[in-house]
């Protein structure tokens, strides 16, 4: 019986190993509640339907079948939207898994599985992985995308056209995926290179990655019905489809709808090496520049030996180096920020897991030399387990969705303040508009309130949404000019106007007082608020919010503790005029109810 054959079922269990540790990961870190990011759209989309933002991630809506079923038996709704996307992901890595045991296969057994283990949970186990791909959001099908067609590329060298389909159905949900264009070139080169062949398997690549493009379309289908709770710009036409799947809103190669000073490339090169090396050294790499050595030695060591191709082995590193060192020098978001880092981090997903196969060729040799030290094994395997663990006691300290229920809380808060017939809620950023969507349409909450996204403002279609919702509303793309025009029509009087933040250097100047999380505009038509007035408001809103517990920062939810400042932002700036007006017992009483209204 040869080795391979014996080591076949021993593989397999450790791959069951990891599917076992990988799910226990899943259940500990699924949220009970919605998340940053676009969290809260993709579990909307996927429970109520629509159309997401730029590209349209069409894998996002037919997740949204399993995530229904889920919801109807009775799971936490942005449990049964994260799950699906959690399992796509546990898949993904345990595909990698086993292209990491078919790039070891010259090893002793023992030592091929302890290996491919430690590398697979160690990436697997990484804060950034555990924090963003238990969610539902579009990481978690992406590492499946990546990891599946890594085994075709490096395990199968399947035809070129099959690389060409699995490469566009990657593309087709994430853009990023085409940094899996060096592999697809390395595995489809021909043995035998003529310009024949090459011609053959270049159209035979490129024809398939069409035939992967086509779940694009399906963006045309039901998007924007009776029915869909959320449709971003305008599918229908074609003219609109491809404006939204080359990300016309955003710009091709920008990661929002802001637009960034560009920040010096090594900032944004010394961050992404950090995630990279910090999770393969389990978090113990000290600098940033030893973080890049432990990246690029083995992708230079893979492409030097190895078993397999070497065109294969130089793919998988030019993916791995393109997705993970050169694609971070054109990000334009501030790495230094806490924002900017858990945004620019889920692009060091597809990186790690790239790492799996890599780091397997670069420590090809070392199952044999362990394998003669006779208790070297045991000692390599103890020491793997330490390392995981400290991975995972790593992102228990950076966050992960399951402690995180404080956007969710937010967004019905700010629903549940005001109390009128009709009123009008205007605020910008992700993790207010995409939680306060989900609390809506998903949830129920506010269905007297129309919020308004500041930024989206500026696109026709997302004005004429709603104008849906209230047809008198005027055509006005700017924010402050419109809530200025809604203010100066009788018409709107009875509505009252809110805020959930500042987003421009003219609404710092609008006249506001504090109501709860949000600011209460002053209608400078009708009868001044009395400071009396403004108190039993405020203090009406906060007892319905309930109480405050102490919230310990947490380096993985900054966007968390940017909501929660809200809670007593809003008390601190009535406390300070209510002193200034000498009553300080009053202010000082107000405070401690903000924590504990009841």
């Amino acid at each position: 019986m040869s080795k391979d054959s014996e080591a076949a079922p021993v593989g397999m269990r450790s791959t069951l190993l990891v599917v076992g540790v990988l799910l226990a990961i899943a259940a500990w870190a699924l949220p009970r509640a919605i998340q940053p990011g676009d969290a809260g759209e993709f579990a909307t989309i996927m429970l109520r339907g629509g159309v997401p933002h730029p590209s349209g991630y069409p894998w996002m809506r037919m997740l949204g079948l399993p995530a229904r079923a889920l919801a109807a038996l009775g799971l936490p709704p942005a449990t049964a939207a994260a799950l699906p996307c959690a399992l796509l992901g546990i898949a993904g890595f345990s595909v990698l898994h086993r292209v990491a045991l078919h790039v070891l296969r010259d090893a002793p057994v023992r030592a091929r599985e302890v290996i491919a283990t430690l590398l697979t949970l160690l990436l697997a186990s990484a804060p950034p992985v555990v924090l963003h791909v238990f969610d539902s959001e579009v990481w978690g099908p992406l590492l499946f995308a990546a990891g599946g067609f890594t085994y075709l590329a490096v395990v199968r060298r399947s035809p070129a056209w099959v690389l060409g389909l699995a490469l566009g159905l990657g593309v087709s949900h994430h853009l990023t995926a085409v940094f899996l264009v060096p592999l697809a070139i390395g595995a489809a080169w021909p043995d035998a290179a003529t310009p024949k062949s090459l011609l053959r398997a270049g159209l035979q690549g490129l024809g398939g990655s069409l035939l992967g493009l086509a779940p694009l379309l399906t963006l045309m289908l039901g998007a924007h019905g009776a029915e869909a709770a959320w449709a971003w710009g305008d599918t229908e036409s074609l003219a609109g489809w491809m404006h939204h799947v080359t990300r016309g809103d955003y710009g091709v190669f920008d990661l929002s709808l802001q637009k960034n000073s560009q920040v010096p490339a090594w900032a944004q090169l010394r961050r992404a090496w950090q995630v990279q090396g910090g999770a393969l050294s389990a978090q113990i790499s000290p600098h940033w520049l030893l973080s890049g050595v432990l990246v690029l030695v083995p992708c230079a060591l893979a492409v030097r030996r190895g078993p397999g191709p070497a065109k294969v082995r130089a793919g998988l590193v030019g993916s791995l180096l393109l997705a993970g060192t050169l694609f971070p020098l054109a990000h334009n978001l501030d790495p230094t920020s806490p924002f900017g880092q858990w945004i620019l981090e889920r692009f060091d997903l597809v990186p790690l897991a790239l790492l799996i196969p890599v780091c397997a060729l670069a420590l090809a040799p070392l199952p044999a030399a362990v394998a003669e030290r006779g208790r070297a094994g045991q000692g390599l395997a103890v020491a793997a387990a330490l390392l995981v663990l400290r991975q995972i006691v790593f992102a228990a300290w950076h966050g992960v969705p399951s402690t995180n229920p404080w956007l969710e809380r937010y967004a019905v808060d700010v629903l549940r303040t005001p109390d009128a017939p009709q009123s009008i809620i205007v605020g910008t950023d992700d993790h207010r508009t995409f939680p306060l969507l989900y609390a809506q349409e998903v949830l129920g909450e506010g269905e007297r309130v129309v919020y308004i996204d500041a930024s989206l403002l500026a696109y026709p279609w997302y004005r004429a949404r709603l104008r849906s919702k209230l047809p008198t509303l005027p055509d006005i793309d700017k924010p402050v000019r419109l809530l200025t025009a809604l203010q100066s029509d009788p018409a709107w009087d009875d509505v009252p106007l809110y805020l959930t933040n500042d987003f421009s250097r003219h609404s710092v100047g609008l006249n506001r007082v504090p109501e709860g999380v949000l600011w209460r505009l002053v209608h400078p038509r009708l009868p001044p608020t009395t400071a009396d007035e403004v108190v039993t408001r405020h203090k009406a809103a906060l007892k319905v919010y309930g109480p405050l517990v102490k919230v310990p920062f947490v380096d993985g939810h900054p966007f968390a503790t940017d909501v929660l400042t809200n809670y007593l932002q809003t008390t601190k700036a009535l406390g300070e005029a209510l002193y200034a007006e000498g009553r300080g017992a009053e202010a000082d009483a107000l405070l401690r109810y903000a924590m504990d209204p009841s």
